[in-house]
C-alpha cells in the first residue's frame, strides 16, 4: 500500500479538465441526478453533440431545442421573440420566463445566440459536418452528421448496432424519420430512453418532458424506430408518431418480433403553467393521459392521470415548495395498479424530500460560467416508501429508499461531498452504502479522491485517486483504483472517464486494482477542428488474469 499512498499524494496535485466536467455538471442539473453513476450514455452523448454544435435560441422551430429545454422554456422563448424579437445577449435570455442566471449558465455551453436578423449573419443554409471514428478492444464504431438550420441527417454505428435519423425543420413544425425518443408528461403513458431509477434530489421528483427528439447514440437503447411530426401554433402544439417496436432488433440480430405503435400528443403552454393530453396505442391496448404543471411564487405543482382503455387508472402527482430562506421541500404520490403497468405487482408510494442551503456563495478557484459560484453548504434528504401488492394470498412487498447528500465547499479550491443511501426491500437483503469524495482545483490542475463502502450480503470497498491537467490543446487524466467486493450483491458502480460519447460505469467486484490514463489533443484548422482522444486501462483481479483496455477516437468537424 506504500506505492498507493505515494500515488495518492502525487495525483492530488493534478487538475480536472473543466470543459469535460461542464457536460457532466449540466447533465446532472438537467436530469435531477445526484451522481454521474445515475446517468446513461444517451443524455451525455446528446450534450457532447450540442457542445460541438450549439443550438440557437433564435431557431425558427420549436423542436430544435428539444432535449435541452423543457416544453415551457421553449414556449416561453417563442412568446418572448414574438413580442420583443430575437435574443442577442445572455443577459436578455436570463429575463425570459423559465430561465434565470443559474439556468443560463448551465445551458450556455450548448446554446448559441446566432440569428438570421443580425447584420452580416452567415447564411443559415450553410452546411456543417462532423465525423467520429472509434476503435479499440471493445469494438469499432463511427458517427457522421451533416446539416443546416433546416435540414439535418446523422447516423451512428458500433458493430451491428446503431442509429440513424433525418429531420427537417420548418417555421411551425418539423418531421423526422429514423430513431427517436418520445417523452411526454410524467411518463405514465410514454417515456422512452433514459430515466432515473429513484429520487435522489428534489429536482428528480418531476420529469422534464422533451417531446420527440432524434437519437444518434451508438446503441440507441430504448429508442423508437419510425416517423414523427410535431408542430405548433401560438401557445398550442401537437406531436404524432408511428414506430415499429422490434424493427431495430430485427435489423441488428435477425430476431423477428414486429408490431406497430402509434401516439398523439396535444399541449398548451401559458406563462405560469402548461397542460396536455397524450394517447398511445400498441398491441397491448390503448392508454390516455392528462397532465399539467403550474408554478406560482416559487411553488411548483405537477401531475399526470392515465387510463388504460376499459381498464384501471394510474396517478402521479407532486409539488415543490420553498421553505423560508435557503429551504425547499418536495412531495410525490404514485398509484400504479398492476393491471395498468402489466407487471405482477402494483406500486403505491409516497416520497418526501427536503433541501437546505446555508452560508454565503463562494466563487470557485479558477472557474467561470455554470457552477463557478456555489453555496458553502447544501444538504438534501429524500425518502421514497412504496407498497408493492401481489395478487392472491401472496404477502405484499415493501420498499424504502433513502438518500442523504451533504455538499460542503470548504475553501474556494477544496470541496467535500458525502452521500449515504439505504435500500430496504422486504423480499431481499438490505443494501446500504456510503461514499465520500474530496476534490481540489485551482483552475488548471486538480485532483479527486473517493472512499466508497457497501454493505449487503457482504462488504464491498473501493477507493480511488485521480487527477488531470487541461491546457489550451492538451487534456490528461490519470486514475488509480483499489477495490474489494467478494459478493456480487456488494458490487460497486463507479464512473470511469472515457472518450467522448462512450459513457462507462463499470461494476467493480472481486479483489484487485485498476489503472487508467486518458488524454485528448485538439487543433483548429481555419473553419475545421480536429480532436483525438485516447484511453488505456489495466485491471487486475485476484480471481482472473489482468485485463487491458484501449480506446482511440478521432473527431473532425467543419
Amino acid at each position: 500500500m506504500k506505492w498507493m499512498m505515494t500515488l495518492f499524494a502525487g495525483l492530488l496535485s493534478l487538475r480536472l479538465a473543466a470543459q469535460e466536467e461542464d457536460v457532466l455538471r449540466a447533465a446532472l442539473y438537467l436530469t435531477g441526478a445526484s451522481a454521474v453513476e445515475e446517468l446513461d450514455e444517451e443524455i451525455v452523448d446528446r450534450l457532447e453533440a450540442c457542445r460541438g454544435r450549439p443550438v440557437s435560441v433564435n431557431a425558427p422551430a420549436r423542436g430544435l431545442s428539444a432535449g435541452l429545454l423543457s416544453a415551457y422554456q421553449v414556449a416561453s422563448l417563442e412568446d418572448y421573440r414574438r413580442r420583443s424579437g430575437d435574443i442577442f445577449s445572455w443577459r436578455e435570455l436570463e429575463l425570459v420566463d423559465g430561465f434565470g442566471p443559474e439556468v443560463v449558465l448551465a445551458l450556455r455551453p450548448f446554446l448559441s445566440l446566432s440569428s438570421q436578423t443580425l447584420p452580416g449573419q452567415v447564411d443559415t443554409l450553410r452546411l456543417s459536418q462532423a465525423a467520429v471514428l472509434r476503435g479499440g478492444n471493445r469494438g469499432y464504431g463511427g458517427k457522421y452528421r451533416i446539416g443546416s438550420e433546416h435540414m439535418e441527417a446523422a447516423c451512428a454505428w458500433k458493430g451491428k448496432a446503431g442509429t440513424a435519423c433525418v429531420q427537417h425543420r420548418a417555421r411551425h413544425g418539423r418531421w423526422l424519420a429514423g430513431d427517436f425518443n418520445a417523452r411526454f408528461g410524467q411518463g405514465l403513458v410514454q417515456w422512452s430512453g433514459f430515466s432515473l431509477s429513484g429520487l435522489p434530489t428534489l429536482q428528480a421528483f418531476s420529469r422534464r418532458a422533451s417531446g420527440v427528439t432524434p437519437s444518434w447514440s451508438f446503441t440507441g437503447t430504448g429508442t423508437h424506430r419510425g416517423v414523427a411530426w410535431d408542430g405548433h401554433r401560438g401557445r398550442f402544439d401537437a406531436t404524432a408518431f408511428v414506430s415499429v417496436p422490434g424493427l431495430k432488433a430485427w435489423m441488428e440480430t435477425g430476431r423477428k418480433d414486429l408490431s406497430v405503435q402509434g401516439g398523439l400528443h396535444v399541449g398548451w403552454t401559458g406563462r405560469q403553467g402548461q397542460g396536455g393530453a397524450t394517447t398511445v396505442a400498441d398491441r397491448n391496448g390503448q392508454k390516455l393521459s392528462l397532465e399539467g404543471r403550474y408554478g406560482w411564487k416559487g411553488v411548483d405543482l405537477f401531475g399526470e392521470a392515465a387510463w388504460k382503455i376499459a381498464g384501471p387508472a394510474a396517478i402521479l402527482a407532486g409539488s415543490r415548495v420553498p421553505l423560508g430562506e435557503g429551504g425547499r421541500m418536495a412531495v410525490q404520490l404514485r398509484a400504479l395498479p398492476s393491471r395498468y403497468t402489466g407487471k405482477k405487482y402494483g406500486e403505491y408510494a409516497v416520497a418526501l424530500g427536503g433541501e437546505y442551503q446555508a452560508g454565503r456563495f463562494i466563487t470557485l478557484a479558477g472557474r467561470s460560467g455554470f457552477g463557478s459560484a456555489v453555496r458553502r453548504m447544501i444538504a438534501t434528504l429524500t425518502v421514497d416508501a412504496a407498497l408493492l401488492p401481489l395478487p392472491g394470498l401472496e404477502p405484499h412487498r415493501t420498499q424504502i429508499k433513502t438518500v442523504a447528500l451533504w455538499n460542503w465547499q470548504v475553501f474556494p479550491a477544496w470541496a467535500s461531498v458525502l452521500r449515504v443511501t439505504d435500500r430496504y426491500r422486504s423480499y431481499e437483503r438490505r443494501r446500504t452504502e456510503g461514499r465520500w469524495d474530496l476534490t481540489w482545483s485551482d483552475g488548471r490542475w486538480s485532483g479527486r479522491s473517493r472512499l466508497h463502502a457497501v454493505q449487503c450480503r457482504d462488504w464491498g470497498l473501493l477507493g480511488y485517486v485521480e487527477g488531470g491537467f487541461q491546457g489550451d490543446a492538451w487534456i490528461l487524466w490519470l486514475r488509480s483504483t483499489v477495490f474489494r467486493a467478494d459478493a456480487w450483491s456488494s458490487r460497486i458502480y463507479c464512473y470511469e472517464r472515457d472518450v467522448p460519447g462512450c459513457f462507462t460505469v463499470p461494476a467493480y467486484y472481486g479483489r484487485g486494482i485498476a489503472l487508467s490514463a486518458y488524454s485528448s489533443w485538439k487543433k483548429r484548422f481555419r473553419k475545421a477542428r480536429l480532436r483525438i482522444d485516447g484511453r488505456v486501462s489495466y485491471m487486475f483481479r485476484k480471481e482472473k488474469p489482468g485485463q487491458t483496455g484501449l480506446q482511440l477516437q478521432a473527431t473532425w468537424s467543419h
